[in-house]
This record gives C-alpha cells, sequence and structure tokens, in this order.
C-alpha cells in the first residue's frame, strides 16, 4: 500500500479508483436499495449524519494505527528507506529538485540531460533568484578510446527514441564534448560548474540534489530509485561520488576568457576551445565533427521528453 501511495501515478489511480467505489456504495446504499426495501429508506439529513459518523470513526482509526506503526518503527529503519520512482515520474522528479536546489551533483556518462534540462532550470532560478549554484559534473573521458568504445555498445543495447541512429565511439565522444563545452556557455555563468572525466563506465546514473538522490538506468522503461537527504543511501552515494571525482581528471575551464553565448557557437569556435582545453589528442580532434557538437550544444529539446 505504501509503495502504491508514494508513486504518483499508480497513487492517483488508486485514489480515485477508491473514491469511485466509494461513491458508487453510497449510491446504492441510500439510493437504490431502499427501492425495494422501505425499512432503509431515510432523509438527507440522515444521509449526511451517517455518513458523517462512519467517516470520523474511520479518520480516529486510521490515524491511530498510523501513529502506532510509526512508534513500532526503529528511527534508523525509517531513515535507511529508499524509494521506487516510476519511469514517467523520473523526469518531472528531476526538473523539480533543479529549479530549487543550490548544488547539484551528476555521475554518468554523456550528460545529455544535464547539459539540456538541469543547468538550464538552475541556471533559470539562480538568475531568478540572483544566487549562484555549485554545480559538479562526472562523466565518460572522451580521450578514452576504449571506453567510448564499450559504452557506444552498451547503449545500443537499450532502445532510444530520442534518437535516429546506432551509437558509436565518435557519437560518444562528440555527446560528451558538447557537454564539457556547455560549462563555458554564458547563460550559465551563475553557476559554478565543475567537470570531471572519468575512467569506467557505470550502468547506473547518479543525480544528487539538495533534497535527495535519484539513481537511473539507461533503459527509459526502467524504474529509479531515490533516497532522502539524511539516510544511509544518500550519504553513500554523495560520499562514492565524491571519492570518484578525486580519482578523475578534472576539466580546467576558465568561463571568464572562453564563454560564449550558447546560440552562437559553431564548428570553428568547438575546435579552438577543444584545442585550448587539450582533452582529446590531435588524431582524435580530427575524428571530431565539430559543427556537430555545435548542434548538440545548441539544441535544447529534452531527449527524455
Amino acid at each position: 500500500m505504501n509503495d502504491i501511495l508514494s508513486t504518483k501515478h499508480y497513487g492517483r489511480i488508486f485514489l480515485y479508483t477508491m473514491a469511485a467505489t466509494a461513491l458508487l456504495l453510497i449510491v446504492i446504499r441510500y439510493f437504490v436499495l431502499p427501492i425495494w426495501d422501505s425499512t432503509l429508506a431515510t432523509g438527507w439529513i440522515g444521509i449526511v449524519a451517517k455518513i458523517t459518523d462512519s467517516l470520523t470513526v474511520s479518520i480516529i482509526v486510521t490515524v491511530s494505527v498510523a501513529l502506532f506503526i510509526r512508534w513500532l518503527t526503529p528511527e534508523s529503519l525509517r531513515k535507511t528507506q529508499i524509494e521506487v520512482v516510476a519511469p514517467r515520474e523520473i523526469r518531472s522528479l528531476l526538473i523539480g529538485a533543479a529549479e530549487k536546489s543550490k548544488t547539484w551533483t551528476y555521475r554518468g556518462a554523456c550528460g545529455r540531460y544535464t547539459r539540456v534540462t538541469t543547468l538550464t532550470r538552475m541556471a533559470e532560478a539562480a538568475k531568478r533568484e540572483k544566487s549562484r549554484r555549485e554545480v559538479r559534473i562526472s562523466v565518460l573521458d572522451p580521450g578514452n578510446d576504449k571506453l567510448c568504445v564499450a559504452y557506444a555498445s552498451y547503449r545500443n543495447t537499450f532502445a532510444d527514441d530520442s534518437r535516429n541512429e546506432l551509437w558509436s565511439s565518435g557519437s560518444v565522444r562528440q555527446e560528451v564534448v558538447a557537454t564539457i563545452l556547455s560549462a563555458l556557455c554564458s547563460e550559465f555563468r551563475m553557476l559554478d560548474i565543475n567537470v570531471y572525466l572519468l575512467s569506467f563506465i557505470s550502468v547506473f546514473r547518479v543525480d544528487i540534489s539538495d533534497e535527495f538522490v535519484v539513481v537511473t538506468k539507461e533503459d527509459p522503461k526502467a524504474d529509479a530509485l531515490r533516497a532522502e537527504r539524511g539516510t544511509f543511501y544518500y550519504s553513500s552515494f554523495f560520499d562514492e561520488t565524491k571519492l570518484y571525482q578525486s580519482q578523475s581528471t578534472k576539466v580546467e575551464l576558465d568561463p571568464g576568457i572562453n564563454s560564449f553565448a550558447r546560440n552562437s557557437i559553431d564548428g570553428e569556435r568547438v575546435k579552438s576551445l577543444l584545442e585550448q582545453l587539450g582533452i582529446l589528442s590531435e588524431a582524435q580532434l580530427l575524428t571530431i565533427n565539430f559543427d556537430k557538437v555545435a548542434s548538440l550544444i545548441k539544441d535544447s529539446k529534452d531527449p527524455y521528453k
């Protein structure tokens, strides 16, 4: 029951069903049955009185049972709960958190959703509230050829409605590069963004806001896991991600010098920035479609909408 009510979609269906059932039972009891048995008939005042009495008793019993169960549940157990989030609720959950959180930590692969949606929402909130936000992004090292090949192979095992082509090591590298360079967008100047390059692939993507951590997978049909701040799971994912960052290569970004307007970026500017950052070898630079990277940076379409 708790799992049903904690999920918005299924909880809404459950409540609507229960409300419709209750209404149907009331109609049958007070309007249908009296047709066959006149002794069951009663006036409007009587109907309201009986319903009020029943609701009062139900509320008292429900609250009493809930308080009793809470009293029996150890504090340590309540603090270690982890919630399953239905796929259709993940996007709205992350958007809501991005609009309120002062800090954000992401650990994943390409960071498409992060650069398109999370950074945009946080930047808008920062501008609106006139206060800076801090963002830490951990993505795959685009200079690691084996890593890009391995991720492309893994990613192709899942359906991706946002793409019309299969993943390749080149497309992985370009997506990651687009995310890294997006940190230099002038539209995100109210965000203090740090980018780290991972040397390994994980099947999980981790988004940590001020309120909770959300763990997702590449499969758009897979459920997510959510743990509130202050729980064992939240602190564990936070500490793990922080440890990974300390072992990763940090990209030296200088937005004060290299910043650019998102809609004005072109292939030449992409090439220039990549040469300055030095995250790719000369041979790898030759494989980059700079115009494609520029279009990825400009693209504001949510990949998971």
